[in-house]
């Protein structure tokens, strides 16, 4: 939530979407993404909702050794 506060607050600074972008180390489009939710929710509009990235799934097809494991511990 910090780099999104911080996006925010160099845009009411004056700066360009690039130059934050280049500050905050993040692409112009994470930086647009999180100007947008700012300008229609507010604060609230900048807590993420949602955890990046996929779960990793232990299926027996792709782990079958970590499955077994698993299985050996919570029994």
């Amino acid at each position: 939530m910090y780099e999104r506060l911080q996006t925010v607050r160099l845009r009411l600074m004056g700066r360009s979407v690039l130059e934050i972008a280049e500050i905050i180390g993040r692409s112009d489009k994470t930086i647009c993404n999180s100007l947008h939710a700012y300008e229609k929710e507010g604060l609230p509009g900048l807590v993420m909702r949602f955890s990046p990235g996929l779960n990793q799934r232990l299926t027996e097809q792709l782990f079958p050794e970590k499955v077994k494991i698993k299985r050996s511990v919570t029994e």
